[in-house]
């Protein structure tokens, strides 16, 4: 759900923009690596990334730099778009702070766990 919410909020606020929104999917063909990006023939970029046993943080700054890094931003635009797709991805609540792995059980909550 991290990437997929990341995905959208990111590309409109790159679109809103007029900037290029690459493709994204998981996981990146080569296992030693986190994130990959692939130029396409037609002028365009597949950002692939690693999601499992990371945090969400990481995907999302993943998911920000793919955008960055497709549209060749630097300087003072790119600090502008990563503010921006930064600012759209604080209004996403209930992210995990991280993805767990495939198999992986979800943590059991503490029935003696006392809220403040």
């Amino acid at each position: 759900m991290v990437f997929a919410h990341a995905v959208r909020a990111v590309g409109q606020v790159a679109r809103r923009r007029e900037l290029q929104v690459p493709v994204f999917r998981s996981p990146p063909t080569l296992a030693e690596v986190d994130r990959t990006l692939r130029r396409t023939a037609g002028g365009g970029a597949v950002v692939a990334v690693r999601l499992a046993g990371r945090p969400a943080a990481s995907i999302q700054a993943d998911v920000v730099d793919g955008v960055v890094v497709t549209n060749s931003l630097t300087g003072l635009a790119a600090d502008r778009f990563r503010r921006a797709a930064w600012s759209a991805l604080e209004g996403q609540h209930g992210a995990p702070a991280r993805v767990r792995s495939p198999g992986e059980a979800a943590p059991v909550p503490n029935p003696d766990a006392r809220v403040a």
